[in-house]
């Protein structure tokens, strides 16, 4: 009953974007029925409960779908999705100049995989909410100064918040030890970005809380 709540919560919050949009060739929505993602025609008496198969996944289960591998700390999300603004996402990298052109090569890694989840850019809505993403390092400065080197012993841990501010920005900010947790940290957030195929836009969790040791 609470995951139907959630959902519901959900198609209400974004039901104004939905209406915008022309559904001329959308042809299948999704319902979560049992813990599965149940596919349906599209039609009017369906249209405010059918939901894309992306969004399902990620509510529709004792997991959030869309996460892989599995985090193996404590998970807490709000299922609340928003529109986020691809071309308004900003990255505020830790300040050294030795890793610049590692943190560079990750932020448009992660600017690549959003992109590759658009099928079509042509009837893409790129409005939304600016992002925001923070990566801290907590490792001493000795760690931070050096070149990042992979061992056994390499603390790959970090955690992710996501958070919105008074101003509608949604916050993203990772913090882990050494540059190896930070990107395990970018790969999770770019899994809680999904294209919702019937809105055509890209959306957010609003709210997370994620610990993971890989």
């Amino acid at each position: 009953m609470s995951l139907f709540i959630s959902l519901t919560s959900l198609l209400v919050a974004t039901y104004f974007a939905i209406c915008q949009g022309s559904t001329e060739d959308l042809i299948y929505g999704y319902v979560c029925q049992q813990s599965k993602c149940v596919k349906v025609e599209l039609s009017e008496n369906n249209w405010n409960t059918a939901i894309s198969l992306p969004v399902c996944r990620m509510f529709c289960g004792d997991t959030i779908g869309t996460l892989w591998p599995k985090p193996s700390g404590k998970v807490e999300v709000d299922h609340m999705l928003l529109h986020v603004n691809m071309e308004s996402i900003d990255f505020q990298m830790p300040p050294n100049t030795k890793h610049f052109k590692l943190w560079e090569a990750n932020r448009e890694r992660f600017m690549g995989l959003l992109h590759n989840k658009v099928p079509n850019a042509d009837v893409f809505k790129n409005e939304g909410h600016p992002l925001k993403i923070f990566v801290e390092l907590e490792g001493n400065a000795a760690d931070k100064e050096e070149v990042p080197r992979l061992t056994l012993d390499t603390d790959e841990s970090y955690r992710l918040e996501i958070s919105t501010s008074d101003a509608h920005e949604v916050l993203a900010k990772i913090t882990a030890q050494n540059y190896f947790g930070a990107r395990h940290g970018l790969e999770t957030l770019s899994q809680l970005i999904i294209y919702d195929d019937i809105r055509r836009e890209l959306q957010i969790l609003a709210k997370a809380s994620i610990e993971d040791e890989p």
